[in-house]
């Protein structure tokens, strides 16, 4: 982690920031309209906000279109090709990341006989090593950082079927 956690979650959370300041601007749409549409499925999408508010990274300045102008030569000018380059890509893929909140799981909610609220199913996979070595230095629940990874999966072959 980073000496400046505000300076973290402004570099994570930028690219969805602005889409929600261009909704709001461009499109119209209420602040909370904009919010439950840049983070569709994310529960705690207000919490956020209200994290952006401390941390003094929302409401944007009125400079915003300045720094649009910058993110967006950042990404797409990144290759002669116009492709994006491996990191621009996982950037944004960070970013994605950030908004994929797996659902809150209570805290001794089956103990004892007790059926969780939360409806699971349990699967056996088997990783690499070297992989489970690497979500051990991530620190918190492996399962937390799978169930993120395969949410973000998930989510990017439904896009696919809906660009055929």
């Amino acid at each position: 982690m980073s000496e400046h956690p505000a300076e973290d979650m402004a570099e994570r959370t930028r690219t969805i920031r602005l889409e929600m300041h261009r909704l709001i601007e461009r499109e119209g749409l209420t602040e909370n309209e904009a919010l439950a549409r840049v983070l569709p499925k994310d529960r705690n999408r207000t919490k956020k906000l209200r994290r952006w508010r401390e941390k003094a990274l929302w409401p944007l300045a009125n400079s915003v279109s300045l720094l649009d102008h910058s993110v967006n030569s950042d990404i797409h000018c990144t290759s002669k090709t116009g492709e994006l380059s491996e990191k621009d890509l996982l950037k944004i893929i960070h970013a994605l990341l950030d908004t994929i909140e797996p659902a809150e799981r209570p805290i001794g909610a089956t103990a004892k006989g007790r059926k969780s609220p939360l409806q699971t199913t349990m699967i056996a996979i088997r990783i690499p090593r070297s992989l489970d070595q690497q979500l051990t230095a991530l620190g918190g629940p492996k399962s937390r950082h799978i169930e993120k990874a395969i949410m973000l999966y998930v989510q990017a072959m439904k896009a696919d079927e809906g660009a055929e």
